[in-house]
């Protein structure tokens, strides 16, 4: 069940019950506000950890560059976050790295998912990446 339709049938429980509108509203509302901040954070967490992974500046990883550092860090960001959330649109994705198009998000998650298959190195930087991304995690609460 998503957070929407979560919201939705607290709010008819209560309203058919007639209980108070309004602590309920605000309950949803706190709701709301730590779940953004809590994806905020984890935004900011799995960015870190790609510059971290590939010993790049996070400045030069949201960077308009075609390195292959940088935008492999960024495919991480994208797929990392395209698994975890899987109700993100590829526009979304590709705002979170500061790229325009849908397509350049829906590229990174196939080139991601190939590369995981048969590629040992990218393997790895993606066990080490994830690690990070946990420890982090664990850190920030």
């Amino acid at each position: 069940m998503t957070e929407k339709q979560l919201s939705k049938a607290i709010k008819k429980i209560i309203y058919e019950n007639n209980a108070d509108r309004s602590l309920i509203n605000n309950a949803i509302t706190s709701y709301n506000i730590a779940q953004s901040i809590r994806a905020t954070n984890l935004h900011e967490v799995t960015l870190v950890c790609a510059s971290e992974t590939f010993l790049i500046d996070i400045d030069f990883m949201l960077s308009k560059t075609r390195k292959r550092e940088a935008v492999q860090a960024r495919q991480f960001v994208m797929y990392f976050h395209k698994k975890k959330d899987a109700s993100l649109t590829w526009r979304s994705l590709s705002c979170l790295v500061n790229l325009k198009g849908h397509d350049d998000a829906f590229y990174a998650f196939k080139r991601i998912d190939d590369l995981l298959e048969v590629d040992k190195p990218t393997q790895a930087k993606w066990l080490e990446f994830n690690r990070l991304v946990d420890e982090r995690l664990k850190l920030v609460g």
